[in-house]
Parts: structure tokens; sequence; C-alpha cells
């Protein structure tokens, strides 16, 4: 029976996104600013950024991964956030775009369930995919830059209960999410 599952995710399109915290906003927060990759964003001073190793970059032929990583109990270095950058540089295929210019309709193919934020002033995708054993996550922005973000940490710490969403918990993905800022140009290489 899968009752539970059912309910779960029409829980899930029915809920609105939580407000971000109103920490995202203190001045404390770090700033995260990278002009190659046109991405800037806040996050906790608890938080730190790094670059994902080479293999996984080019595993997911991206251009850059940035990964938002954290201490947990179990972790000392839990990604919380991974930002896949123009992942498969190629050009976008032509059914990405469909004639109501809808960039993000070819990524709703995979997703269990669905539902969209903004990003910066820009229309942004969440997408729920549930395996056997628990449901995920991964927001994707098609504009102004092709970017992926998904979290580790979410369905870890809080199960599959609430990994149906981005949110503001144990850390504040939600408010970090909101702080995301894209330059319009890329800065050239010296």
């Amino acid at each position: 029976m899968h009752t539970g599952r059912t309910l779960l995710i029409a829980a899930a399109l029915c809920s609105p996104f939580t407000a971000p915290s109103a920490s995202a906003a203190d001045s404390d927060w770090v700033v995260y600013e990278n002009p190659n990759i046109r991405l800037t964003f806040r996050h906790p001073p608890g938080l730190w950024t790094r670059e994902a190793p080479d293999q996984i970059r080019a595993g997911l032929g991206a251009a850059a991964v940035i990964e938002l990583v954290g201490k947990t109990e179990l972790d000392p270095a839990t990604i919380v956030l991974r930002f896949v950058i123009d992942p498969f540089k190629d050009p976008q295929f032509s059914s990405d775009v469909t004639r109501t210019g809808d960039d993000l309709a070819h990524e709703r193919i995979g997703c269990s369930s669905y539902s969209y934020l903004t990003i910066d002033g820009h229309q942004a995708l969440n997408c729920v995919t549930c395996g056997r054993a628990a449901c995920s996550w991964t927001v994707m922005l098609a504009k102004p830059i092709r970017c992926r973000i998904l979290s580790f940490e979410d369905r870890k710490t809080f199960g599959k209960r609430t990994a149906m969403r981005p949110h503001d918990g144990r850390f504040p993905i939600l408010s970090i999410l909101r702080s995301i800022r894209f330059t319009s140009e890329t800065v050239a290489p010296k």
C-alpha cells in the first residue's frame, strides 16, 4: 500500500515553501563570491566552501562544482549544498525549450513531483525524486546560468518526511538559496 507516500507527496505539493529565516540578512554571514562562474551567496560562518575534486566535476560534465560544507555529529565534512554549474556543457537540447518558453520543461520529466521557487528573480524548478528508501530534492535553474543545487545532508538529517523541499532546519538551506545572486558577466581569466 502506498497511501503514506501518496499523502506525503500531496502534502508537499500543497504546502508552500517555509519562509527563510531572518538570519540570512545578518551581517555575520559569510559571502561566497566567484565571478568566474557568476555566483554569489551568503552562508553562516560555521559552514565553508570548497571546489569538488576534478573527477566529480568531470563526471558531471560541469564547468564547476562548488560544495558548501558543515560539521555534523557523524561527519566533520558533510556536504550541505552542492552547486553544479553549467552541467553537461553542451548546448541545450532543442527539446529543453518548449514553445511556451519553459526552459525547465525537459527537467520535469524525471520528477516524482515538482514545484517552483524564485531565485534572484529567476524561475527555479524544485524536482523531487523518490527511490525505494527515500525522496530527495534538486533545485534547477536554466537562466541566467544552468545550475543544479542539491543537498546531501537534508535527507540524512531530516529523513523522508521533510526532504520534499528546501527548508531551514539544522542548516538554513532555504535562507542560503534565497541569498543567491548571479552577476551578469564572467571575469576573463588572468
